[in-house]
C-alpha cells in the first residue's frame, strides 16, 4: 500500500494518512461518510489516532473486506519522528550492503558458466563476454533479468534465501560455493537435511595409516559409527551384531559394554555427554525419524537417560581425558579429541595416549 502521512503533534494526537486517488478502488469508496479512525499505540507507549483520507481530502470509509485492520497496523512503520533524507539513505545502504560483496561473486560465477549448446545446424551466436548472459541465468533461476542485474550491481536489497538457493542451483555451485554465496549476502548457509553417507577417501586412508599407532573413529551427525581403524576396534571391542542402533554411540553408552570399558564413573560421564549429544543432533535434524525413535526408545528403557535429559544440557566440549580398559593391556588413559568435517557433518575422534 502506498501513502504519505502526517505525524501527531503531541503524544496523543491524530495521524492523517494521505492515500493516492488511484488506490481507492482497492480501499473503499471516497464519499461523505464518516472517516475511518483507528487508535494506534507506538513503541514508546504513546498513542495516536489514524485517519485515512484521499488527496482531495475525502475520508475513506471502513470496509472490513477491503481494508482489514491488520493492513493498518502493518503497512506503515508509524513513528512520531519523521526520517530525514540522510536517514532514509542510510537505511537503503544498509539493506543493499551485503550485495556489494555478493554481486562481484555472482558476476564471476556467471562468467565461468559454459554457454548453452546450440544445435549443430544453427549459427553460433556472437557473445561479447564469456559465460552466460544475464538473461540466461535469470531465466534459469526463475527471476527477472532486471532484478538479477541489480543484484550483480549491488543495487538490490538483500535477496531472500529462496532466491539465493535458486541462483546457486542455476550456477551449479558446489555446497561450499553455495555457502559462500549465502555468507556474502548476509545469510547463514542452509543446514543439510542429513549427514553425508560417504567418508572422504583421504580420511579412510588416514585411518588405515594409523592402524598400529592411534585409535581413530568416525561417526556422523546422526551419531552412528561409520568407520574405525584397527587400533580403535581392538580398544573398544567389536560392535554389536544385531539391533537398529548397534552402531550408535549414544545407544552404546547405556549398555553393559560401556560400563565394562569405562568403569562406573566413566560410564556416568559418558551417558551425560551422550544425552547432550543427542539433544544437539535432534536440534540440527529436527525431522529425522531415526533420531526421534532413538530418543523414544531410550526414554522408555533408561531411567539414567531420562534423568540426564531433564537437565537440558547441550554438548560443548570436544576434548576430554578418558580412562579406558583395554582387553589385554588393562586400564589406559587417553586424550580424546573430536574434529569436525562440517561439509559432510562427520566427526573424527582421535585417542592419543596421555603422557
Amino acid at each position: 500500500m502506498v501513502g504519505s502521512w502526517l505525524p501527531p503533534s503531541s503524544p496523543t494526537g491524530k495521524v492523517i494518512i494521505i492515500l493516492p486517488e488511484g488506490r481507492l478502488p482497492n480501499l473503499g469508496e471516497a464519499n461523505g461518510r464518516p472517516s475511518f479512525v483507528k487508535s494506534h499505540c507506538f513503541a514508546d507507549q504513546s498513542s495516536a489516532q489514524i485517519e485515512l483520507r484521499t488527496k482531495s481530502g475525502f475520508p475513506v470509509r471502513q470496509d472490513s473486506s477491503l481494508l482489514p485492520e491488520q493492513t493498518i497496523t502493518t503497512s506503515w512503520p508509524f513513528s512520531q519522528k519523521t526520517k530525514t533524507a540522510k536517514e532514509h539513505s542510510m537505511d537503503d545502504q544498509a539493506s543493499t550492503a551485503p550485495m556489494h560483496r555478493a554481486g562481484p561473486y555472482l558476476r564471476h560465477q556467471r562468467a565461468m558458466m559454459a554457454p548453452p549448446k546450440q544445435p549443430a545446424d544453427w549459427p553460433a551466436p556472437r557473445r561479447r563476454v564469456p559465460g552466460l548472459r544475464r538473461q540466461e541465468l535469470a531465466e534459469a533461476a526463475g527471476i527477472s533479468v532486471e532484478y538479477y542485474t541489480r543484484l550483480e550491481q549491488g543495487r538490490a536489497p538483500r535477496p531472500s534465501r529462496e532466491v539465493l538457493t535458486a541462483l546457486a542451483r542455476a550456477l551449479g555451485l558446489t555446497a561450499a560455493e553455495r555457502d559462500h554465496l549465502f555468507r556474502l549476502a548476509g545469510e547463514l548457509p542452509p543446514e543439510p537435511l542429513a549427514p553425508d553417507s560417504e567418508i572422504r577417501p583421504g580420511l579412510l586412508r588416514l585411518l588405515r595409516g594409523l592402524d598400529d599407532t592411534l585409535p581413530v573413529t568416525v561417526h556422523n551427525g546422526r551419531l552412528d559409527v561409520m568407520a574405525r581403524n584397527a587400533a580403535a576396534a581392538e580398544l573398544l571391542g567389536p560392535l554389536s551384531s544385531a539391533g537398529r542402533y548397534r552402531r550408535n554411540i549414544v545407544h552404546q553408552g547405556f549398555t553393559a559394554t560401556a560400563r565394562r570399558i569405562l568403569g562406573d564413573d566413566g560410564a556416568h560421564r559418558y551417558t551425560r555427554w551422550a544425552t547432550a549429544e543427542l539433544r544437539s543432533a535432534m536440534g540440527r535434524y529436527p525431522n529425522d525419524q531415526y533420531l526421534r525413535s532413538l530418543f523414544t526408545e531410550l526414554s522408555a528403557t533408561s531411567a539414567t537417560f531420562r534423568s540426564h535429559w531433564a537437565q537440558g544440557e547441550v554438548t560443548a566440549g570436544r576434548s576430554a581425558v578418558k580412562h579406558l580398559r583395554h582387553p589385554t593391556r588393562g586400564l589406559l588413559t587417553f586424550q580424546s579429541e573430536m574434529l569436525h568435517d562440517a561439509e559432510r557433518d562427520h566427526w573424527i575422534v582421535i585417542y592419543a595416549p596421555a603422557e
